[in-house]
């Protein structure tokens, strides 16, 4: 049987032991596994606010642009509004 027979044998134990539960007490392992769902839990939780807010941020940029939007073509109106009116076009009431 030798070297590789031996090692097999203490393998196959080593396993038999890890499954039963024998080599790493249960309740250690139900608390790595309790820690994990509480963390996968709380990411869950934070991933999900996060994408509220990451919609939130979405509308109220997209009303900020639309508002700008508005600012800008007011602006452009006016600048050719006064440029239009120093050119001597109708827009301004000639002077008596």
């Amino acid at each position: 049987m030798g070297l590789v027979g031996f090692c097999a044998v203490l393998t196959i134990t080593w396993l038999r032991m890890i499954m039963s539960g024998k080599f790493v007490p249960r309740e250690q392992v139900d608390l790595i596994v309790a820690d994990l769902r509480a963390r996968i839990e709380f990411l869950e939780a934070s991933s999900t606010t996060k994408d509220a807010t990451i919609a939130e941020q979405a509308s109220q940029v997209a009303k900020l642009t639309a508002q700008g939007d508005l600012s800008v073509r007011m602006l452009e109106s006016i600048t050719a509004y006064s440029t239009n009116a120093r050119s001597g076009s109708g827009y301004v009431a000639q002077a008596e």
